[in-house]
């Protein structure tokens, strides 16, 4: 699995959480609720990276020590 699919695996499942609970109803207001919840999964997503990221950098710091 590359990375694009992973995300969107991860993105899917983040919005699925963001919307349980939710009464989803149709039509444009539907759209914007569901389309807020895929960018707020997309965001989610890009953090983690970010801080895995950063995170990763760290240790390979204090290991070359």
């Amino acid at each position: 699995m590359d990375i694009g699919e992973e995300r969107q695996k991860v993105v899917a499942l983040m919005t699925a959480v963001l919307l349980s609970g939710k009464t989803v109803g149709t039509g444009a207001k539907a759209q914007k609720e569901i389309d807020a919840a895929v960018e707020t999964a997309h965001r989610i997503w890009s953090s983690v990276k970010w801080h895995e990221t950063e995170q990763a950098k760290k240790l390979a710091a204090s290991s070359a020590r």
